[in-house]
């Protein structure tokens, strides 16, 4: 049983370099390699703790553990440091009304979770005092590593501006180098930004601009890619 545990924790080690690994990488290649590999660790750690948690006194915690050192904690982490990193942006953008409004909700309902999470769910034999006990503590400490990094990480996405460098474009934090986009295309006011396609084609960028910025934006834009042709709109 010992080395079952081991093993899980040893899956949880790997998910969190790789995830961190894949959030701070500038190269989308890179980045979508580590994602299939983060993907094929989470299925492995998924399959040995449903077969095998029943007979684990600790699948609770271990099940805190992988969300918060296998999925959140990184995230958190990879945006501190890429946010540290980059210097001198040229342009940054208004917050987006839908994922600052998504994070509220979310920091709201984790916080709730936190705060029920305070009261015991064991009561002395008489039934009148809760028993805080050693098992009360690992829980609740095992909870709060994952549900307070993940209010810290809602806060951030909700304050984090997508920031265009001379060197690429933070957006959802992640970065992605210029060389990552193939081309880029307006409608009115929402500018388009077309990934490379690698092991997959990612999802199209779409940014609102503000005319007071689009002129600048285009100029910018235009000594680092190609303009074409939105991926909703077919070619003539």
């Amino acid at each position: 049983m010992n080395l079952f545990i081991a093993v899980l924790y040893l899956l949880i080690c790997s998910m969190f370099v790789t995830s961190l690994r894949a959030n701070l990488s500038e190269s989308q290649v890179q980045r979508q390699k580590l994602i299939v590999m983060h993907l094929a660790q989470t299925i492995v750690f998924l399959g040995i703790f449903l077969g095998f948690a029943w007979t684990v006194d600790y699948s609770f915690i271990l099940g805190i553990h992988f969300l918060a050192f296998g999925v959140v904690i990184p995230q958190l982490i990879a945006r501190l440091i890429l946010q540290r990193r980059m210097k001198d942006p040229q342009f940054q953008l208004k917050r987006d009304l839908f994922t600052s409004l998504s994070a509220v909700i979310g920091i709201t309902f984790l916080l709730l979770l936190t705060a029920l999470s305070l009261f015991p769910n064991r009561l002395s034999s008489s039934g009148a005092n809760p028993i805080y006990d050693t098992e009360y503590f690992i829980s609740r400490i095992s909870f709060w590593l994952a549900t307070i990094p993940a209010i810290i990480f809602y806060f951030i996405s909700a304050i984090q501006r997508t920031t265009f460098y001379s060197e690429g474009l933070l957006h959802n934090g992640l970065f992605w180098a210029w060389s990552d986009l193939h081309a880029y295309s307006w409608k009115t006011k929402e500018l388009s930004l077309l990934p490379n396609k690698n092991l997959w084609a990612a999802r199209q960028i779409d940014l609102k601009i503000p005319s007071e910025l689009k002129e600048e934006v285009e100029s910018f834009l235009a000594q680092r890619l190609k303009k074409g042709v939105s991926l909703r709109e077919k070619p003539a």
